[in-house]
Formats: C-alpha cells, sequence, structure tokens
C-alpha cells in the first residue's frame, strides 16, 4: 500500500487496523508523525520505512503487527507500547536521538539491537521480555538507560559500549555473561544508581578494546573512578592511575584481584568500600 500522497497524520486511530490487508507500507517522506494505533494488530504488515522526518511514533502504533525489521534514522520520540507484541521483529537499528517510552518494545522478537544517537533515553521496561535477544550495542552519547529496560531478556549474554552513557538504571542484566568497552575513559565516567545497574555485577567477562581486562592504564581525562566502576572484575590484576585521581567510588574495585597497586598522590578520598573483597591486595 503506497500512502505516498496522503498525511498520515490525517488517518484516524485503527484506520488501517487488523481488517486492512497491508504487506509494504510506504509513508510520505514528509510524514513527520504516526498516530495512536494506526497499525494496530494488522498481522499483513511486515515491511515499512520510517521516514527520516517522523518525529513522532505513537501509543500502538505498530503493536501486534508483523514487522520484521525496523531503521530508525531521525530524531523521533517512541512513544509507549509503538512495537509491543511484534514477535517477527528481528532487528532494530537507531542511528539518531530517540526517547523510548515504557514497553515501546516489550515482548518483541529482537534478537539484535544497535542504539546510537546522542541524547537518546530508554524508559522503563522499553525492551522487557525480548526473550530472543542475544546482543545489544550502545553507541554514541546516551542520556539514561531506565529502570528494568533489559529485564527477562533470558538469551542476552553480550553489551557492547561505544560510547558515553550518563546514567545506568538497575536494567535486568541478570543473564549478561560478556561486556565489551571500546573506549574506557567513557566507561569509567558512567553514572550507575545501583551495584545490579552495572552489568558486571552479572558478567564473566569484561573486554576493553577486545581484550580481557587484565592489566589496564586509566586514561588522562578520568579524575574519579565512579561507584561500582570495576565492580568483580576478577580478572583484573593491575591497574594504573595517572597524578590527577581525586578518588574511589564506593565499590569502585571491588572483587578484582589486585595483589598490590601504586596509588597517586593526588588522591583526596578512598570510599571505604571502594576495594571491598579484593582479598590478595597486599599493599
Amino acid at each position: 500500500l503506497d500512502l505516498s500522497e496522503i498525511d498520515c497524520e490525517e488517518l484516524s486511530s485503527d484506520f488501517l487496523n487488523e481488517d486492512v490487508l497491508l504487506y509494504n507500507f510506504k509513508f510520505s517522506n514528509t510524514t513527520t508523525r504516526i498516530p495512536d494505533g494506526l497499525f494496530y494488530e494488522n498481522k499483513t504488515l511486515s515491511l515499512i520505512d520510517i521516514p527520516e522526518n517522523c518525529e513522532y511514533i505513537g501509543e500502538n502504533a505498530f503493536c501486534n503487527t508483523n514487522v520484521r525489521s525496523l531503521h530508525i534514522n531521525g530524531e523521533v520520540t517512541i512513544k509507549k507500547y509503538a512495537f509491543m507484541y511484534c514477535s517477527t521483529l528481528e532487528s532494530l537499528v537507531i542511528n539518531n536521538k530517540a526517547i523510548i517510552e515504557e514497553n515501546a518494545f516489550c515482548m518483541s522478537g529482537i534478537t539484535s539491537l544497535y542504539i546510537g544517537g546522542v541524547g537518546t533515553s530508554i524508559g522503563e521496561k522499553a525492551f522487557s521480555s525480548c526473550e530472543k535477544m542475544t546482543f545489544v550495542t550502545f553507541a554514541d552519547s546516551i542520556s539514561y538507560i531506565g529502570p528494568q529496560s533489559f529485564i527477562y531478556c533470558d538469551k542476552l549474554e553480550k553489551l557492547e559500549f561505544n560510547g558515553y552513557i550518563d546514567t545506568i538504571d538497575n536494567c535486568g542484566w541478570n543473564n549478561v555473561k560478556d561486556v565489551y568497552v571500546s573506549d574506557l575513559s567513557k566507561w569509567c565516567n558512567i553514572m550507575f544508581t545501583t551495584v545490579k545497574a552495572n552489568p558486571l555485577f552479572y558478567a564473566e567477562n569484561f573486554y576493553v578494546n577486545g581484550e580481557i581486562a587484565i592489566d589496564i592504564t586509566i586514561p588522562n581525562d578520568v579524575t574519579r573512578i565512579n561507584d561500582y566502576t570495576f565492580y568483580n572484575c576478577k580478572e583484573l590484576t593491575n591497574v594504573r592511575f595517572h597524578d590527577d585521581i581525586k578518588g574511589f567510588g564506593n565499590n569502585a574495585f571491588h572483587g578484582c584481584n589486585f595483589e598490590n597497586l601504586l596509588l597517586p598522590y593526588s588522591l583526596e578520598y578512598i570510599s571505604d568500600s571502594a576495594f571491598y573483597k579484593c582479598q590478595r591486595l597486599i599493599e
């Protein structure tokens, strides 16, 4: 169905619901808004192309449809339940700033997820119960990953962090085994709201630039090791600090495998729990 000459903003909710036969739907390039519930439970819909000018995808807009893959290239707000129950949606790529509201992709069939876009935020339970999801890449500068946003994603075992993230809440990383970081400076500046917000609480392996983190150097632009930053990094045996490090937060190196460390004179504070359970640490 080609509605490229029709402004979708003029269509009413449920206009293209389960009673309308669709396959490949083409939006007008000038479409800025996809109304709430527009394709609600239309099982014949499988191919869509979100226009780059689209700024709003409404509540339940594609809920319980058979959309297969999705690339979003423009700045957009994705309202709650927009793609919930899309069991055939396997691949999702978000290349620009997106405000992803609660339960937006809950119980969808996503296997791989790529999220970029400076300022992107992920709401509560946004990707919860995506039972086929195995791999997530976070790129660019993401502002917030909300509570339980990946809870019950039982096959999610690999996370890749390629950009800076302001704050990560307790997302539900329960089954994550491998965490990959390409920029240690950006990792060190993440604020984790709780210890379980850091996927390292659950993970077995922590990789920096593709290699298991055993011996690392803190980048010069990092002045503080935040709470829980290297929590449970059992393979980490040595860290080199520069002379401008100011402090170590709560459980910053909890459970690491240090035998000895050379601390800089620049330190102004060390949390009582910064080196908790570093049982081999001698001096």
